[in-house]
Order: C-alpha cells, then structure tokens, then sequence
C-alpha cells in the first residue's frame, strides 16, 4: 500500500520525508477531472511505495524548461512549488473517469537532497521499465501538431502492418535496385513501403506536397534535446507521444521517422530529382523531412527492446556528437547528466564502472568516463578531443561533453574503416588521479611542414578558394615526398582530402573509398569549378549539376567531414591530414590498439605529452607501418 507523505501544515509549504528503504519510490496521485477542477485548486496527494510492490503507475518524459518556481500545488494539504511546463502538463493528464498514479521526476524526487537524488537515479532504468505506460510529453498542441500526429499515426499504422518494427529495415541490399537473398517478409515490407515512395514521388512530380503535414514546430520541441528523455523513452515497456490531447503510439511514429529517412535516400536517386528545379525541390523537401524527425535518437529505444544492449561510447557519440545543424545537440542542465543520463540504457563494462554521483565534480566525472572507455577498447573517443568549452582544464585525452563536438575524420558511429595499429592490443597505466595515461605505441615522424587550414564550420557556405589551396597543398606535398609511387600520388591526391572515404548506397552510409571509387572524378571536378572565378564557380556548379551532379556533390560533402584541419608533410616524407593546431615540430604517433595515428606535442612542464588529435598518413592506415619490427615508447599523455 502506499504511504502518503505527512503534510507540515504550520508553515503551508511541503517538506519532503526521506525514503525508508533503497528501492522506494514517490507517486503522484492526479484526482480525476471535474467540472470544477479549473476553479478550485486541484490536490495531490505524494505516497511512497516499494518499487517490488507491483504498484501500478505511468511515468512522465517531459522537459523542465524554465527553473524558475513560479506556480504552487496542493500536494498532501500543502503547497509544493513547481515550474510553469510541469503546472501544464499536470492539467492535460488529468482524466476525466479515474486518478492516476505518475511518477514525475521533479516532484517525486527531493532535488535539494544530492545524496536522494543519486541514489534515486540510480533507480531511473528500472521505475521506467515497471510503470505500465510512459507518456513522452512534447508540449502543449497547436492545430498544425494535431494534424502532424495525426498523419503520423495514419502512414505508422501502414508501415508497422508491413511489419517494419521487427525486419531489419536500415539493411542497404533490401533498398538496391535488384536485392537479392530477401526472406518473404523482407520482399512484402520492401514492396509495400516502395508502393509508398513511388505514390509520393508521383503527388510531388504532379506538382502536389504529401508532406504538408511535416510543416509544424513538433520538431523544434524540446523533449528531443533532453538527454534525460532518451532513457525515459528507451526503458519504456509502453511509450506514448503526447502534445496536448493528441497522442500517437512510438512504434508508429518511429516507423514514419524510419520512412521518411528512406524515403530521403531513394528520392535523391530518382531520375525526377536529377533535372534543375526539381533538383533542387526534392533537395529542400528531403532536407526539410530528416530535419523533422531525428531518426538515431529514438532508433535507441527500438534498439534496446529487440536487442537490450547499447555501449555507452556509441550512446555518447549520439548524443554529444553533431555534424551540422540539422542534427540536434542534445541539452543537459547539468552537465554531468550528459553521462549519467546514459547508464541507465548502457549495459557494457564501460558503462559499469561508472557510479552516478552528483557529490562528485564534472571533471572527475569526464575524466573516470574516459578512463573506462579507453580501458575497455573504446580507442576512438580520443578523436573527440580537440573541442573545449566550460572545462578547458581538463586532460588533453578527455572529451568535453558539455562542448559541441563535431564528428571525427575517421569514424562514424560504432564503425571504423582504418586500423593503423595492426590489431595490437591497448594497453594503459594511470597516476592515482587519472590525470594522466600512459600508453605506449611506436613513433612514425616528426611534422616539417604545415599547409592550409581548411576550417569550415557547421554552418559555413563551402569555400572553394579555401578548398583549392587545400588540395593544391596535398598535391604539392605529395609531389616532394621520396616515399610514394607515381601511382600512389595520384590516388592519394583524390583520397587524402577527403579521408579516404565516400557515401554508400544509402545517403546515411560512409564506406572506405573503392578502388573505382566516383571521388576521383568529384577532385577533377572540383578542382575545375574551384579554379575559376566565384560567379563562374556558382555557374559550373549548376551547369555540372544538371550534367553529373553525385560525384561533385559527394566529394564536396565528405571534404566538409574533414573539418578543422591541414595538410602536412613529415621530415621523411610522409604526407597527410592534421588538426587544423597542429604544427611543425609535433609528432605523428601510433597508439598499440588504436585505429588511427595521432598528433601530440611535447609538454615540458608537465613532464608528459599533449593530444593534439587524430591524423590520417597516407599508406599506414591500414597497419602497414607496424608490419615492420619497431621499438615500442611509452607516452604520457596529460
């Protein structure tokens, strides 16, 4: 049964009672409506109950919004302050037949108590996962939300009856022109949703627009910035997206978010998008669907009901990595949250060795989750290091969580297509602080010389003179070095600007660049437009666009990949791209069990060594320097 919390009536204003056992929780019970209900003050009543109890209760995602405590509840016959957003959303949960039971983190949990408050997160995976249903609160409707949700569930019920929720819909080969090796469930999904895509191409080349309905702010609202909602979502055993009174079931608004992700790829292919204006169009609409619907954020939940495993390092690269600014960054009031919110759907070692203590500072907290990462194989984040914000002290080898951090040259969500270190194995020793790490590796050359830095943003117009003299600096390069092949130049000229790289079959998919790989023609090409002159450039680019458009545009995309960096040349010749900070005098290393060789700088003072950042040396991305016997050094890293 629960127990109701005692009310302090003498001073009006509630007092939280502290939780008797580890596993208790609060309820919030909500009377049910009545037509009095907005003239005389609703009253709550706060119970504790036994997460073992078998209670029956739902759970609400929501955004806090603005800290600020301007409105008063009656909660056991006192008043509780609590935040204009979660006064809304107790007004729309209300039911009209029956009280409900929620559980609400900002009211069930003591937040001026960090000893409750961290053993209550500790709790969150599992008070998600027994409330029968988690109600993902996206904010109050308007008459376009109602008609988003609205078409969302239409087209999710069409594409979860094709069974979309269960196959492996992302699998390239289902969407290839001529698939082969389909089960017979696979084939009736892929014609059934291709009946879809073609009927929209059909309304969109008639002139029509099937996706008026994408136009409302649902995807500006805040619940998919919040990076507490992910777990919420993820844990759910139910999941309802709310806005108002509107509703729609998660399968079916994954499967639209899932849809329209596809639907972008095979429309950028179709022989209608290929022409001028309707080129442009399909490009607008495209763009306009993915920005809708962040497709990676709620796949987590999908993917923790089918499989019930998530890394942290890939939940961390989700969430805390952009590559423009059609992806949203992800928010945390504290940011020691851009951690802890995660624990609760990773379920690898990694994830394990991180307690969620808020007795303890950010730094400590970015610092242990490094530490663990790179313990357990997680090589990669110290590709993710380059960019500070609130903590610029910290450890060159940590990532800032709180910064914007753009995605690294070399990988892209858990896949990495290099592996310079020959499949050696990591190995590291920490101070007693973890303040420093100690790695070892094998030292490849010293930087001689440092070209242009090409240093495009987020945001920023792509610079084609900046391009050019990029490129130009490769080349030049290249053609000094005593270690290439003719032969060799002329490929690592095309591959080096753009990481070695290109797009897959899929608009969402990067691959090792192919030996017949189309970038070759995109450097021409670019190459070409970049050599004349601004209004002759706007006009080549249209001009090739009509003609041949993939190649060019390809390879300008994944040159925007390579942000902040620049050619270099080593003292023996070798030629490659750095951090854009990078400079004559630092060292290209390879760390044993690491995928790519990194920059780093002496660091006197600090009797150790600086990370500068991640490197792609042409001709030893692939273990190729480490076939050779050489003497392994131990770096310090601080």
């Amino acid at each position: 049964m629960p127990r109701a919390e005692q009310a302090i009536t003498r001073s009006h204003a509630f007092r939280y009672q502290s939780l008797e056992w580890s596993n208790d929780i609060r309820l919030l019970s909500i009377p049910p409506k009545t037509p009095t209900s907005s003239t005389n003050a609703v009253k709550y009543t706060l119970s504790h109950v036994s997460l073992d109890s078998g209670y029956r209760y739902k759970a609400l995602s929501y955004v806090w919004g603005n800290s600020a405590l301007s409105h008063g509840i009656c909660v056991n016959e006192s008043i509780l302050p609590i935040a204009e957003n979660l006064a809304i959303v107790l007004e729309e949960l209300q039911n009209g037949d029956e009280e409900v039971s929620f559980w609400i983190d900002a009211i069930c949990i003591n937040q001026q108590d960090a000893s409750e408050k961290t053993s209550q997160v500790q709790l969150m995976r599992d008070i998600y996962k027994a409330a029968e249903e988690v109600v993902l609160w996206l904010g109050p409707s308007t008459p376009q939300t109602d008609c988003t949700l609205q078409q969302v569930r239409k087209l999710g019920d069409k594409l979860v009856n094709l069974n979309m929720w269960s196959l492996n819909w992302s699998n390239p080969n289902m969407w290839a022109d001529r698939p082969t090796g389909l089960t017979d469930e696979e084939v009736r999904l892929r014609s059934g949703v291709m009946e879809i895509v073609h009927q929209h191409l059909e309304e969109i080349r008639d002139g029509g627009h099937p996706f008026w309905w994408i136009m409302s702010d649902l995807r500006t609202r805040s619940w998919f910035k919040r990076v507490w909602c992910i777990q919420e979502c993820a844990n759910a055993r139910t999941a309802i997206f709310r806005c108002g009174r509107e509703g729609v079931e998660f399968t079916r608004f994954w499967a639209t978010a899932c849809y329209v992700r596809l639907f972008e790829s095979i429309a950028s292919h179709h022989p209608a998008a290929q022409e001028g204006d309707s080129f442009w169009k399909m490009e607008w609409l495209t763009n306009a669907m993915v920005a809708a619907f962040p497709t990676d954020l709620i796949s987590i939940r999908r993917q923790t009901l089918l499989s019930g495993t998530y890394n942290l390092r890939t939940l961390l690269h989700m969430t805390n990595v952009v590559e423009s600014s059609t992806e949203r960054r992800i928010e945390a009031t504290d940011p020691r949250d851009r951690v802890y919110a995660l624990l609760g759907i990773a379920s690898d070692p990694a994830a394990t060795d991180i307690i969620a203590d808020y007795n303890v500072s950010c730094e400590s907290v970015y610092i242990t989750t490094a530490h663990a990462l790179i313990r357990h194989g997680h090589d990669d984040i110290l590709s993710l290091c380059r960019t500070r914000n609130l903590y610029p002290s910290l450890p060159s080898w940590v990532p800032d969580w709180s910064a914007q951090i753009r995605k690294p040259w070399s990988t892209f969500h858990t896949d990495c297509f290099f592996n310079a270190s020959g499949g050696s194995s990591i190995t590291i020793k920490s101070d007693g602080a973890f303040s420093k790490i100690t790695l070892q590796g094998v030292f490849v050359d010293t930087i001689q010389e440092a070209g242009s830095i090409w240093s495009l943003g987020v945001d920023t117009k792509f610079d084609y003179a900046a391009a050019l003299r990029y490129v130009n600096d490769v080349g030049a390069y290249l053609s000094q070095s005593p270690r290439y092949t003719p032969e060799e130049r002329v490929e690592a000229e095309w591959r080096l600007p753009i990481g070695d790289t290109e797009l897959g079959t899929q608009a969402w998919q990067i691959t090792r660049a192919t030996p017949r790989s189309y970038m070759r023609e995109g450097h021409a090409t670019l190459r070409l437009v970049a050599s004349t002159s601004d209004d002759a450039a706007e006009d080549a680019h249209v001009k090739f666009v009509k003609s041949n458009r993939l190649p060019f545009a390809s390879y300008m995309c994944q040159m925007e990949r390579m942000h902040e960096s620049r050619p270099f040349r080593s003292e023996s010749g070798w030629v490659g791209i750095a951090p854009s900070h990078a400079k004559p005098g630092d060292v290209v290393f390879i760390f044993k069990g690491c995928r790519v060789p990194y920059v780093i700088r002496n660091h006197e003072q600090a009797n150790g060594w600086s990370l500068v950042g991640e490197a792609h040396v042409y001709a030893i991305m692939d273990g190729e320097f480490m076939k050779e016997q050489r003497p392994v050094e131990e770096i310090t890293l601080c």
